[in-house]
C-alpha cells in the first residue's frame, strides 16, 4: 500500500451530484440520482476548466465510502462507485471511521476492490479537525451505535488522525482507484 502525503490539500469538492448543471454534462441521471439520494459528492477536476461542459468522465471525480465495516448501505454505494470508476471517472475511496481502526478491517476492505488502490493522506489544519469533529456530531442518532458514547467519538477521531499522520499531525486517508 502505497501512500502520498499532501500537507495543506484537504480535498474540496465544489459541485454536489445532484446539481442539474453537474447531472447535464455527465449525463448518467439514474446512477447520479441513487448516489446522490446516498448522500456521495461528485465533482469536476480542480484541473479542469470551468468552462468546459465537454461531459468527459476523466474530468468528474467520485467520492464513496471503502466500504470498512460491511454496512450494506455502504457497499451498495461503493458498488455503483465502482461501475462508474469502469465507464472512465476518477473515484477516491474514503475510509469509514471506527470500522477502519479494528484489525484487519482496512486490509479486508482494499482486498474487495479489482486493484489496489494508492493511498493518500491529507494532513488537517486545526480548523479541518473542528470542522471533521462538528460534522460527526451531527450524526446524533448513529453517534452512539458507532462510537460506543458520545464522548468516545472525540478522542476514537483524533487517535485514528494521529495514527493515519504518522507524526505529522492529525490527518485522514483516501484510497484512489487508477485507470481501469
Amino acid at each position: 500500500m502505497s501512500q502520498h502525503r499532501r500537507p495543506g490539500r484537504y480535498p474540496r469538492c465544489p459541485g454536489i451530484a445532484s446539481s442539474g448543471r453537474f447531472a447535464r454534462t455527465i449525463g448518467h441521471l439514474t446512477a447520479l440520482s441513487v448516489l446522490a439520494a446516498l448522500g456521495l459528492a461528485a465533482c469536476r477536476s480542480a484541473d479542469a476548466d470551468s468552462a468546459d461542459t465537454n461531459g468527459s468522465a476523466a474530468d468528474v471525480q467520485i467520492y464513496g465510502p471503502l466500504g470498512v465495516g460491511s454496512h450494506v448501505d455502504h457497499l451498495l454505494v461503493r458498488g455503483a462507485v465502482l461501475r462508474l470508476w469502469e465507464q472512465g471517472y476518477r473515484v477516491v475511496l474514503y475510509e469509514e471511521i471506527p470500522y477502519t481502526m479494528h484489525p484487519g478491517q482496512l486490509a479486508s476492505a482494499l482486498a474487495q476492490l479489482p486493484l489496489l488502490p494508492v493511498g493518500e493522506v491529507y494532513i488537517l489544519s486545526e480548523s479541518d479537525f473542528a470542522r471533521r469533529l462538528r460534522a460527526v456530531h451531527c450524526y446524533r442518532s448513529q453517534l452512539v451505535g458507532v462510537f460506543g458514547t458520545f464522548a468516545d467519538a472525540n478522542p476514537m477521531l483524533t487517535d485514528y488522525g494521529e495514527r493515519v499522520g504518522a507524526g505529522a499531525g492529525l490527518a485522514e486517508r483516501f484510497w484512489r482507484l487508477g485507470s481501469f
